[in-house]
């Protein structure tokens, strides 16, 4: 059964979507870079013996801010290209 988005897709159109499909795979390849990078950092995932952070929670908050605006921007290139 066709999802939500295979339905507007016109038969016989395919390759008008190319152009869309490419915008919504670089927003999800940016999307991915920052999650590859955050997970590489070792202070966002570290912990002192004593539990506590090692990094500023002004940090954490800066790199959860950065990760959710990458996933709202990939949503937001999604909806607007199924438009």
């Amino acid at each position: 059964m066709p999802t939500d988005a295979q339905s507007r897709i016109p038969y016989g159109e395919p390759t008008k979507y190319v152009p869309i499909m490419r915008l919504i795979l670089t927003a999800l390849r940016e999307l991915s870079e920052l999650v590859d990078e955050q997970a590489e950092d070792e202070a966002l995932w570290a912990l002192n013996l004593d539990g506590s952070l090692p990094i500023s929670e002004a940090y954490l908050q800066q790199e959860l801010r950065r990760l959710h605006a990458a996933v709202e921007a990939a949503v937001g290139v999604a909806k607007d290209a199924l438009r």
